[in-house]
């Protein structure tokens, strides 16, 4: 039997494992306010299920959102960009609908993760020495290889994702108030096409250091990713190693910041890395 996931020492996201065992996507009374990846619901003796635990009620207007990243480098204002913050915020507390349930059998029906056995601990466990190595570089062993291979072989996804994590200082600062707009993840950056799946994941999964703060990572279509729908991992994608995102929106709203990326369009020069927020010069020439 492999060990619970625990996240890598510098991985700062919490969740590169999908939801519990045979889970498909959760009816709004079947979220257990103690559920977690894992663990079933607990089923009161009366025979009713607890509500999730209700997170604070985020007021916001559209105005708030329509911001840009902060900063020097400004990318121009895009109604589109504002409408999707808007949603994703206005939308946060709510509970899974039928609309999750309708994307999340659409996505699996187009999904050929099965087809993968070197995918499926990923999958199924998160496996998170897989990130370890990626961003620490140590990923040229033949294991390795041929993970990134079939990985790449998985059918893309095109729309919108949201990823939960639990953001070092210095990754939180670089969203917050760096002029950099331009990011990067050399590890996999697991995600749900379900905000209300990132909403439980966020809640209920451990942060591996007090000082770390959550957040909400938020991947329009223009994101590199694949589809991972399978298994333990329905409605789950992946933005590929690499990828080069453009922050776009961000907020604060209750104690979560909710950042908005975009595919950018230059992927040369200073980047900030998604895990610890240090700056990084990368070229492509």
């Amino acid at each position: 039997m492999r060990p619970a996931h625990e996240p890598a020492p510098h991985d700062t996201t919490v969740h590169d494992r999908p939801m519990a065992r045979g889970a498909r996507l959760p009816a709004p009374a079947a979220i257990a306010d103690d559920a977690r990846p894992g663990v079933g619901t607990r089923t009161l003796p009366s025979g009713h299920r607890r509500q999730p635990a209700a997170l604070p009620v985020v007021p916001v207007a559209p105005e708030r959102l329509a911001c840009a990243a902060p900063g020097n480098v400004t990318p121009p204002l895009r109604a589109r960009d504002a409408a999707l913050m808007f949603r994703t915020v206005s939308a946060w507390n709510q509970a899974t609908s039928a609309k999750d349930a309708e994307a999340i059998d659409a996505l699996t029906q187009q999904s050929n993760a099965g087809q993968f056995a070197r995918l499926q601990p990923f999958i199924e466990d998160g496996e998170p020495q897989i990130n370890r190595a990626l961003r620490t570089h140590r990923h040229r062993t033949q294991t390795m290889q041929r993970f990134l291979s079939d990985f790449a072989q998985l059918r893309d996804y095109r729309g919108e994702s949201y990823r939960a994590a639990w953001l070092k200082p210095a990754a939180l600062d670089a969203l917050l108030h760096r002029a950099r707009t331009r990011f990067f993840d050399d590890g996999i950056q697991t995600a749900s096409v379900a905000l209300p799946h990132a909403q439980i994941w966020l809640r209920n999964l451990p942060r591996t250091e007090q000082d770390r703060k959550p957040a909400i990572l938020i991947f329009d279509a223009s994101v590199r990713q694949k589809n991972l729908s399978y298994g333990n991992g329905l409605g789950m994608v992946a933005v590929e190693p690499g990828v080069p995102l453009e922050l776009r929106r961000v907020t604060q709203q209750q104690g979560i910041t909710f950042a908005l990326f975009t595919a950018a369009d230059d992927a040369d020069g200073l980047l900030t890395k998604l895990p610890d927020g240090s700056l990084v010069h990368r070229s492509t020439v």
